[in-house]
């Protein structure tokens, strides 16, 4: 009879186990996801954007791909596959992305805010063409900012990032 009694006590162990494991943990109780948003850049380039849909959770799209945000401290966070970290620095001016398949951390620096000004867009609008992809487009400065078409498409509207970045549609 015991031994019936302690099967069942660790069944509900083992049950009780996997509920933990399958539930997120909870925010701290003074998480400010407000800290995390902004856009950074790690290598020339290499884009880290962290942003809150309203009443929607913190998303983290880099290389044209995204994923929520869930909070592990009041500086850190990890996508929902725990695969990937972000730390906030102390200043809250550089992050720090870990993968769990590579140890080596890669450091992000805040952007701060940039919008081209006019003449910078003026400066930029004209037709562009590259040999080593044998392609041409053009960038024209219009009231909602730049807008680059390709041969054949229909136009995608870009954002300056900073002086010598722009970033297109997300």
């Amino acid at each position: 009879m015991a031994d019936i009694a302690q099967q069942g006590q660790l069944k509900e162990a083992v049950a009780a186990q996997k509920a933990a494991q399958k539930a997120p943990p909870a925010a701290p109780p003074h998480f400010d996801p407000a800290v995390f948003i902004g856009l950074c850049e790690g290598e020339p380039g290499d884009l880290l954007r962290i942003e809150q849909e309203i009443a929607g959770p913190l998303t983290m799209r880099r290389a044209g791909g995204g994923a929520p945000l869930r909070p592990l401290g009041l500086r850190r966070v990890h996508a929902s596959s725990s695969i990937t970290l972000l730390d906030l620095s102390d200043d809250g001016k550089s992050l720090t992305l870990t993968h769990n398949n590579d140890p080596k951390p890669v450091p992000f620096k805040r952007l701060p805010d940039y919008r081209a000004s006019a003449e910078e867009r003026a400066a930029l609008a004209g037709r562009y063409y590259s040999d080593e992809l044998d392609a041409a487009w053009t960038l024209t400065d219009q009231k909602e900012g730049l807008v680059l078409k390709g041969t054949g498409s229909g136009g995608a509207a870009l954002a300056g990032v900073k002086p010598d970045l722009l970033e297109g549609p997300r």
